[in-house]
């Protein structure tokens, strides 16, 4: 049998800042509307603070991204089948705990 050796950083998403422009843009986009309207508003003293909780935010999601690149996607899916996921493969669950499709459903190990 052929084996190929597959560099990781080949499947890996391209990060940018730590992170994917996605999660990147979900932080900083509303956060950028955030400060210019207290900005304008109320003053430019005032964006300091959200300007330091931003920065925090970012940090955080990018050590998340350097643990595992997959971290949010973990968590979506973890959200969807949380109370019904049974992380061992059984012969015969009820209905609402068996394993989704692609998760391993009917395989005996």
């Amino acid at each position: 049998m052929r084996r190929t050796y597959v560099n990781q950083a080949l499947r890996a998403p391209r990060l940018s800042s730590g992170m994917t422009t996605k999660a990147r843009g979900t932080i900083w986009g509303p956060g950028a509307l955030i400060v210019f309207w207290l900005g304008s508003s109320i003053g430019w003293k005032y964006v300091i603070p959200v300007i330091i909780l931003l920065v925090l935010t970012h940090m955080i999601v990018a050590y998340l991204f350097r643990k595992d690149h997959r971290y949010f996607e973990i968590a979506a899916k973890y959200e969807q089948l949380a109370d019904r996921y049974q992380p061992h493969a059984r012969e015969k669950l009820p209905a609402p705990f068996e394993r989704p499709e692609g998760m391993g459903r009917n395989l005996r190990i």
